[in-house]
């Protein structure tokens, strides 16, 4: 009648630390968001994501804040900042602010304005928002491998530019001097 195998409470946790969340379209959310695994979300904040892994902002999603994780994955709406290790905009997405990343996606029919810091290999974002170097990351004893992405038939693909910036506006793509 009832289900006899019962699992570990450390399976139960290990379970529940790597399952996705998902935050609907119908939800309004004032404040900061921390969440350390992956988000999905849907709906309207106001306010901020911290996401310490795979964050996904859907197409019906709209930002107005600030977005930090380890890969951002951009369908819906942002006005404000991005702080990824990659950030992925996606045809639909719309985005006002600026992006500091390592890698850079963008596909055909995305909009973007605002600058972006492409960030060196050997630099890390931490969660307090300071670039440490990897000398630093190494005296801690923390790993840190760099992620790549291939190149997709994207209207442009940037991987671990040295100290550049670019501007992109409406699809156009210049080097700031």
């Amino acid at each position: 009648m009832f289900n006899t195998n019962k699992r570990s409470d450390s399976e139960l946790i290990e379970k529940r630390e790597n399952t996705e969340t998902s935050i609907g379209s119908q939800c309004i959310i004032r404040g900061q968001i921390d969440n350390p695994s992956s988000l999905k979300f849907h709906g309207h904040l106001e306010g901020s994501i911290n996401c310490g892994d795979y964050l996904v902002i859907c197409k019906e999603a709209i930002i107005d804040g600030n977005i930090e994780a380890d890969t951002a994955v951009l369908y819906g709406s942002l006005t404000g900042s991005i702080r990824a290790d990659k950030v992925e905009l996606k045809s639909c997405a719309q985005i006002f602010g600026d992006i500091e990343t390592y890698v850079f996606d963008m596909e055909n029919g995305a909009f973007f304005n605002g600058n972006i810091k492409m960030l060196k290999p050997e630099e890390k974002i931490n969660k307090t928002g300071v670039v440490t170097t990897r000398a630093d990351l190494e005296k801690n004893k923390k790993n840190n491998a760099t992620k790549s992405v291939s190149n997709k038939s994207s209207t442009a693909t940037i991987q671990n530019q040295k100290d550049s910036e670019f501007i992109i506006e409406s699809a156009l793509f210049e080097k700031k001097k």
